[in-house]
């Protein structure tokens, strides 16, 4: 750092002082002597003209520069560089130094191969520090993304050179020869490139590093956990086949989200570093995903079912299946398949329920169908006396207004409604009992996305109020201890969801018996998710995708993988796996419908 900061605070002055006006000889001086305030004040004048010298100009980038206004000093000495100034090489000097100074590595070394590429005197400051940065100041995806910025050089076959060292230090020295053997057919001549490959050779291949983000302590840890242990088991059973051997680098975030910030930024610092399974949480992968892209690390997540986190850049990955696409599938089958066409929906209110709800009204609209009802509960509800008489009512007036859709009800007061009800099925009797013996048909399906609790209480009262409708669940559904002691309300139940497992398959079982021999314990769900996504990985490392470009071009080339829980599958171009189980609970056990 010392060696940097040498070259950073040499002063340059302008040459030839002699010749200068005594405006810039006295900005001078009161620059040697730091005097910030009366170097702007003098430079000012001169600066507001219509065509201020080019001398004053770089004065004034290097005032910015030593009172810390570094963006002031870039656009500043830009000017001199968009105008060919005299100064140029000057100016390029300041504007590197500044850019390193604002932490803007990687402008800095295209900035500093350009001042090289110009032969100037200050040529060889600007390769040495070149060098210097991309060898500590950089990530490797940082370092990748300034090769490919910056044209056929010398500098740039110098800065390669760092990269390859860096990659053979990292373990990856068969990747290395790949960039190598593809870097000298674009650059035959390059001396700094020569005579690399025997070097190369004489490193063997590492261990490919993963690091694993979860929370082992917070109000996530529990999940966490298990998540770990099914990673760790894998990779033990990986590495007892496989002459490529996986090592796990382990980081807790604490369940919180600046923890998971600091984690990934921990991880990428680590050149060896392939790729990051992790973190649980959506929003933590949300933050996690703004470090891991901007340094080309691929991050994975085995169980963000949040949409849109992988439109926060190319290297972010989701194993699981988000809510809208598992809704979506759902209503689609329910549509296609079952041949249903009219629906209600009973929703939690928050933000699973809306975004559950909206993707499956929106593909029912899509498709044709109609949403006629749509009721929604808060959290510790237990009672659904009115969601479930509102809905009978709207179910029996879309009997007779085939038009009729949730919305429409919204123009109407309840008294309106009650009145449209009873013109066309009056009460016979003012007991609340005998209306209930009228079972509501007019509903073709009831979609709830509730919350494994909810079940209980939903059920029930569905018989309760004489609704006769298919239930469609959602992904809390899977839950067979809940649906076999609720059995007799919800049965035939049909929900989507990304886990499904047969206990009698001899797969499962083999291992069930294994993974229960390593923990004393069988694996939980959560055991699957991070099992699955890791001999996912492990598979595409056997396949010589070791490095974290190769795992990303292999990823964004699609990928199916069949695991124990359920299927990956990436599609070519798409970073969210795509594979949905639609399920139902039928006499006691959950079958698989439709993939």
């Amino acid at each position: 750092m010392k060696f940097i900061l040498y070259f950073l605070l040499l002063p340059i002055f302008v040459s030839a002082q002699d010749n200068k006006q005594e405006p810039i000889k006295s900005v001078i001086e009161a620059y040697s002597n730091r005097e910030w305030d009366r170097c702007l004040s003098l430079l000012g004048p001169e600066i507001q003209g219509s065509h201020p010298s080019a001398e004053s100009l770089l004065l004034l980038s290097k005032v910015y520069q030593s009172v810390g206004w570094y963006k002031k000093s870039v656009l500043t000495a830009d000017r001199l560089v968009a105008n060919n100034s005299s100064y140029l090489a000057e100016a390029r000097w300041v504007k590197a130094q500044s850019l390193y100074l604002g932490s803007e590595y990687r402008q800095t070394l295209i900035e500093l191969a350009k001042l090289a590429a110009q032969n100037g005197y200050l040529a060889d400051r600007a390769d040495t520090l070149l060098e210097t940065i991309a060898s500590f100041s950089l990530r490797m995806g940082e370092l990748q993304d300034v090769l490919a910025r910056i044209p056929p050089s010398p500098q740039l076959d110098r800065l390669r050179k760092i990269y390859l060292a860096r990659t053979v230090e990292s373990g990856r020295a068969a990747y290395a020869q790949d960039l190598l053997r593809t870097w000298t057919k674009d650059s035959p001549k390059s001396g700094a490139l020569k005579g690399l490959g025997k070097w190369i050779e004489s490193h063997g291949e590492g261990s490919v590093k993963i690091g694993l983000i979860v929370s082992l302590s917070g109000q996530n840890a529990s999940i966490g956990k298990k998540i770990m242990e099914g990673v760790e088991f894998a990779v033990n059973e990986h590495n007892r086949k496989s002459d490529q051997k996986i090592e796990i680098v382990i980081l807790d975030d604490h369940s919180d989200i600046l923890q998971a910030i600091r984690a990934t930024q921990s991880l990428v610092s680590d050149d060896a570093i392939s790729l990051i399974i992790g973190p649980i949480e959506s929003d933590h992968v949300a933050a996690a995903a703004l470090v891991a892209n901007e340094s080309r690390i691929p991050l994975i997540s085995p169980t963000a079912t949040k949409s849109g986190l992988t439109t926060l850049g190319p290297y972010i990955f989701q194993a699981n299946v988000n809510i809208e696409a598992r809704c979506r599938a759902l209503a689609s089958y329910a549509m296609k398949q079952l041949g249903l066409r009219v629906f209600a929906i009973l929703s939690p209110v928050d933000l699973y329920g809306d975004v559950a709800s909206q993707a499956f009204i929106n593909t029912v609209h899509q498709q044709g169908g109609r949403v006629i009802a749509f009721e929604r509960y808060y959290d510790n509800t237990t009672d659904f006396k009115g969601q479930l008489t509102h809905l009978r009512k709207l179910g029996f007036i879309s009997k007779v207004l085939k038009d009729w859709t949730y919305d429409a009800s919204d123009r109407y007061r309840e008294t309106q409604l009650d009145s449209v009800y009873a013109s066309y099925f009056p009460i016979d009797s003012l007991s609340a009992d005998r209306e209930l013996d009228r079972p509501m048909d007019g509903i073709d399906a009831l979609f709830i996305p509730a919350y494994t609790e909810d079940i209980k209480y939903i059920g029930p009262q569905l018989a309760f109020y004489n609704i006769k409708s298919k239930l469609l669940g959602g992904q809390n559904w899977y839950d067979l201890t809940e649906l076999r002691l609720h059995q007799n309300y919800i049965n035939g139940v049909i929900f989507s969801s990304d886990f499904h497992i047969v206990a009698t398959q001899p797969s499962q079982s083999d291992f069930v018996e294994r993974f229960k021999k390593s923990y004393k314990e069988p694996p939980s769900r959560e055991v699957y998710y991070g099992y699955d996504l890791m001999m996912m990985i492990a598979s595409l490392i056997d396949q010589g995708y070791t490095s974290s470009e190769e795992l990303e071009t292999a990823l964004r080339r699609g990928i199916d993988f069949e695991g124990l829980h359920n299927r990956i599958t990436f599609e070519a171009g798409s970073q969210a796996n795509s594979s949905i189980q639609v399920l139902q609970f039928l006499n006691g056990r959950i079958n698989k419908l439709a993939d």
